[in-house]
């Protein structure tokens, strides 16, 4: 019976060992390379620039709503968890993450540059997406490039280039600036010869052109989308001038891109292979040994957000008088100490807006360090008493029932310590 139950205890307890680095598993990207210059990341209202070779930008954590802006010469390679989707971020790009899925999409925004993308397979139900000025670009599992770049040696708007390198990707025109909806325009868009044609409203203004059907592609194929010179309100004819219309910047208002199929460029293909991914996704269980601190800068970051948004609520009035007093008493915050002010966090830091919330953050805490013993002690007994169960009677020569009494021993004080010690931990630390 005491044998039966120490084997119980021992598969328990190893199962605990595999899954526990699972446990509270979130959505995040990670940066696994970077070379260049400078990056800047703006989160939370807070811009934060890094410079590669002097800062840890390695195992940095990006999360949803972040806008990263990589400088000349920089590129970035970051890793969407849990899955092994990774994005490679280049030179002189500014990217948003809007959103990332469990199983590896999720949906970004180009605002400007050049990104490549290796997708594994997603569901339908949460697509990878990247939404450009021009353009969005969805797939399910392959490897694409999106670019929204101005063509060298151009003066007019950037235009905006989808191009495959495995699998497919479907591109669609995004709804063009200045768009009207239909009910609006005068029109009446159950006229086929009043909605669609490109001709006049009874207003006499230009009609807006369709909007192009959505186009997929395969491997070593590309698409190109530019937006059409505005025409002369006298000839007819285009302008030329380099992407302005009614005021607007970019795309022109309310005209639709044409997208132009074909192969992929020589300049695309030769800019990827000198700049192709230089690491390898890393396994999601093998994600904390890569990087120890990750977990921690995330919850650091996170706090800060969270704190910011609160200091925000105090600014705005959003609370009650009384709530308003008790608040302005907790971020009444001491000076920090000598210890705090050589501890860095090294992700990112509301500090330039916020300075007096840093110690805050920072502040030693004696329930989490007891937290941190427990859980340590419940995991050094556990795994004693796994070697016990295992080669206790090998090694101390002992009689089968007495080691059978020492594992069960070591696996209770070890349940004792971990459902007291992680609980402990976890309160200490989450907002």
């Amino acid at each position: 019976m005491k044998t039966h139950l120490v084997r119980v205890m021992t598969a328990l307890f190893l199962l605990f060992l595999t899954v526990s680095p699972l446990v509270g598993e979130d959505v995040f990207g990670v940066i696994l390379y970077a070379d260049g210059s400078e990056i800047s990341i703006f989160r939370n209202g807070s811009l934060r620039t890094y410079d590669v070779f002097a800062d840890d930008v390695i195992g940095m954590p990006l999360l949803e709503g972040d806008l990263v802006q990589t400088e000349n010469g920089t590129f970035l390679e970051v890793q969407l968890l849990p899955s092994r989707s990774t994005l490679k971020i280049a030179e002189n790009t500014s990217f948003q993450i809007q959103q990332i899925a469990q199983n590896g999409g999720g949906n970004f925004d180009l605002l400007y540059g050049r990104v490549r993308a290796k997708v594994e397979r997603v569901g339908s139900a949460d697509p990878f997406q990247i939404r450009g000025r021009q353009a969005v670009a969805g797939v399910r599992g392959t490897d694409f490039g999106f670019d929204y770049v101005v063509e060298r040696g151009s003066f007019t708007n950037p235009v905006t280039q989808v191009y495959c390198f495995e699998g497919s990707v479907e591109v669609e025109a995004a709804e063009p600036d200045g768009a009207e909806d239909p009910g609006e325009s005068g029109t009446d868009p159950a006229d086929p010869d009043a909605a669609g044609q490109g001709g006049q409203e009874p207003g006499g203004q230009p009609q807006a052109a369709p909007t192009p059907q959505p186009v997929r592609i395969s491997a070593n194929q590309m698409v190109s989308l530019r937006t059409p010179a505005p025409q002369s309100p006298a000839s007819g004819e285009e302008t030329g001038e380099p992407g302005i219309s009614g005021g607007q910047v970019g795309t022109q208002a309310g005209r639709s891109p044409v997208i132009q199929q074909s192969g992929i460029e020589t300049a695309i293909n030769s800019f990827w292979q000198e700049n192709n991914f230089k690491t390898q996704p890393v396994d999601v269980e093998k994600i904390n040994q890569e990087f120890p601190q990750l977990k921690v800068k995330i919850l650091q970051a996170r706090r800060e957000i969270q704190l910011a948004a609160e200091r925000r609520a105090l600014q705005q009035g959003d609370l009650t008088p009384e709530e308003l007093q008790n608040r302005v008493k907790e971020l009444e915050l001491p000076e920090p100490s000598f210890a705090d002010t050589i501890t860095s966090l090294p992700v990112v830091s509301i500090e330039s807006v916020y300075p007096e919330i840093q110690p805050r953050i920072l502040q030693r805490n004696p329930g989490r360090t007891a937290g941190v013993i427990l859980t340590g002690a419940g995991a050094f007994s556990g795994i004693s008493g796994i070697i016990v169960a295992l080669w206790g009677q090998q090694i101390f020569e002992t009689p089968g029932n007495i080691v059978d009494d020492i594992s069960i021993g070591l696996f209770a004080g070890a349940g004792v310590s971990l459902a007291v010690g992680l609980p402990l931990y976890f309160i200490n630390i989450l907002p």
